[in-house]
C-alpha cells in the first residue's frame, strides 16, 4: 500500500467513525416513519442488537445507542403472535432479537463494508440501492433464548455467511455431519414458530424472517432511511 492509499484508507476510516459517533435520534427516525418498538407490545420478546456492538460480521458498533427493536405494526403484530406461539409449548423460551428495521444508511455500510466479492455480495447483503426489507421496516433477524442457558445452539452464529447458515440444505448437511441434529431441531422450531405466525423463511439464513412478500412489501410501504 503507497502513501496515497494509505491516507485515503485512514481518511476514509476517520470519516466513518465520525460518523458514527454523532448517534441519530433513533426513536426520532422510527416513529416518524409510523414504526412501533416491540417490547412495547410485548415486553417478554428479548432484544441485543448485534449491530449496536463489536459482536457482528463486520466488527464494529454501527448503531450507536440504539438498543431497542422497531417494525411496522403490521410485522410487530405477527411477532407477538409468534411469541406467545412459542411460549405455550415452551414456557421458558422467548424470542431474541438481533436486528430489527435497519435504516438504508445502515444497510449502505454494511454493503460497503463488507468483505464478499461483488458476485456474492447480494445473496447475502441486499443492494441498499434496490433496499432489503429490513429497510422498510418488514424483516427481522432473531434466534430462541431459553431461561437459564441462553441461546439455543442453531449451528452457526448470526451473520455466519457460509453454507451451514442454509436452511434448505439440513437434510444434506446432516447426512455429512456438519449439523448436528440439535442444530436442526432448534432451527425447525424457531422456523416453524415465525412461519405460522405468517413470517416467510429466507433460505440462505436461519436467522432472517419476512412480514410480508418482497413485491407486497415495496407497493405498500416506503424505506426508512
Amino acid at each position: 500500500m503507497n502513501f496515497f492509499q494509505s491516507t485515503l484508507f485512514i481518511l476514509s476510516w476517520f470519516l466513518i467513525c465520525f460518523s458514527c459517533s454523532k448517534t441519530p435520534n433513533w426513536s426520532a427516525t422510527f416513529n416518524e416513519a409510523g414504526l412501533v418498538n416491540v417490547q412495547e407490545l410485548d415486553s417478554t420478546i428479548k432484544v441485543r442488537l448485534a449491530y449496536s456492538s463489536s459482536n457482528n460480521v463486520i466488527g464494529y458498533d454501527i448503531y450507536g445507542d440504539l438498543n431497542q427493536a422497531y417494525l411496522r405494526p403490521e410485522a410487530a403484530k405477527k411477532l407477538v403472535i409468534a411469541q406467545k406461539n412459542l411460549q405455550v409449548h415452551h414456557p421458558t423460551h422467548s424470542l431474541h432479537i438481533f436486528d430489527a428495521t435497519r435504516p438504508r444508511r445502515i444497510q449502505q455500510l454494511l454493503w460497503d463494508e463488507s468483505e464478499l466479492p461483488i458476485d456474492q455480495r447480494s445473496k447475502y447483503i441486499a443492494d441498499p440501492q434496490k433496499g432489503s426489507i429490513h429497510n422498510y421496516g418488514m424483516a427481522v433477524d432473531l434466534g430462541i433464548w431459553v431461561d437459564g442457558v441462553g441461546l439455543l445452539d442453531m449451528g452457526t452464529v448470526f451473520d455466519d455467511f457460509s453454507v451451514l447458515s442454509h436452511i434448505t440444505s439440513e437434510d444434506s448437511l446432516l447426512s455429512i455431519g456438519a449439523l448436528k441434529p440439535e442444530h436442526v431441531h432448534n432451527r425447525k422450531l424457531l422456523r416453524q414458530v415465525m412461519t405460522k405466525a405468517g413470517f416467510l423463511s429466507l433460505s440462505s439464513e436461519w436467522w432472517h424472517f419476512d412480514a410480508m412478500e418482497r413485491s407486497s412489501t415495496k407497493e405498500q410501504f416506503d424505506i426508512v432511511e
